[in-house]
């Protein structure tokens, strides 16, 4: 998956393909959601996740409703569609155009997000 395998002489061509050795160079925010594996998902995205958290980078891990259960790499079921979009819509609107929805269900997403963008302008050099 990484060009080599991660040992002996291939060591650098997967460091260098590798997404999770690169993460000091992703500025965008990135929300990931996890939809056809279930846990597993989260096993398998944790690595770049957690570099991007450590680099206080905005990042976020989504869990598409009953993951578990109804994995989907392309959800049928409403519920989760429904969840899928309005996470990523959230998200878009907060990052791209500064907008919050004003659901109280949603006031801790929206913390949380505030909090990431606080702490990119303080990273920011000239600011």
């Amino acid at each position: 998956m990484n060009g080599a395998p991660a040992f002996g002489a291939g060591i650098q061509e997967w460091i260098s393909h590798a997404p999770g050795f690169s993460a000091e160079h992703i500025q965008t925010p990135l929300l990931m959601i996890g939809q056809s594996a279930g846990i597993a998902q989260i096993v398998a995205s944790w690595e770049i996740y957690s570099r991007l958290r450590y680099l206080h980078k905005p990042a976020q891990m989504y869990m598409m409703p009953m993951a578990d259960q109804h994995p989907a790499h392309r959800p049928q079921n409403p519920q989760q569609v429904l969840a899928i979009q309005e996470a990523s819509l959230d998200w878009l609107e907060f990052w791209l155009n500064g907008r919050e929805d004003p659901s109280p269900d949603k006031r801790e997403q929206y913390a949380r997000w505030r909090a990431f963008r606080a702490s990119q302008v303080a990273l920011t050099p000239g600011h």
